[in-house]
């Protein structure tokens, strides 16, 4: 769109009016804003080091401990750390995991060596990419939203802590 409020009217319609993606019997379309595309300073990225494996095969996380991703990427580089995402607290998905490299070159080689040759010995097709770091204004964002949340709770606990003391409300 040319502006934000020809953007704005166009989301207004779309979410009022009944918009349909393919054929009209089936679930309505989701109608959101697009996140801007983070554009990331070369000065940064020449010192990401973190890569994110996608789409792994369940060899590669049934054992929960990453020895055979970590013996697999070798062959990039010097490998750090891998955290499986079936370690993680809570995770959606298993099938992912975060490998930090001991530099730069070493994961980007890993990232171009996953996307021409696969992983491991037959070649499975996972996505990999280097790992943007977290921007600064999120951070903040995130915290704010996590005190807010412990003010509020400390709010509650303590008001229903001293209902019982003062004879109720």
């Amino acid at each position: 769109f040319s502006c934000h409020s020809d953007a704005t009217e166009a989301f207004h319609y779309c979410v009022d009016h009944r918009i349909y993606f393919g054929h009209h019997d089936g679930d309505r379309g989701k109608v959101e804003y697009a996140d801007p595309p983070q554009i990331l300073d070369p000065n940064i990225a020449q010192t990401l080091t973190k890569v994110i494996i996608d789409q792994l095969p369940y060899d590669y996380f049934k054992h929960q401990n990453g020895y055979y991703l970590h013996q697999a990427l070798l062959r990039y580089g010097q490998v750090k750390t891998v955290e499986l995402a079936i370690n993680m607290h809570n995770p959606k998905r298993t099938n992912y995991a975060f490998v930090d490299f001991a530099t730069h070159e070493n994961a980007v080689a890993c990232v171009e060596g996953l996307k021409n040759d696969g992983l491991g010995y037959d070649k499975s097709q996972v996505r990999a990419r280097l790992l943007d770091p977290i921007p600064n204004n999120i951070v903040a964002r995130d915290q704010h939203v996590t005190d807010r949340r412990n003010q509020l709770h400390r709010l509650r606990s303590r008001s229903l802590r001293d209902f019982g003391r003062h004879g109720g409300w």
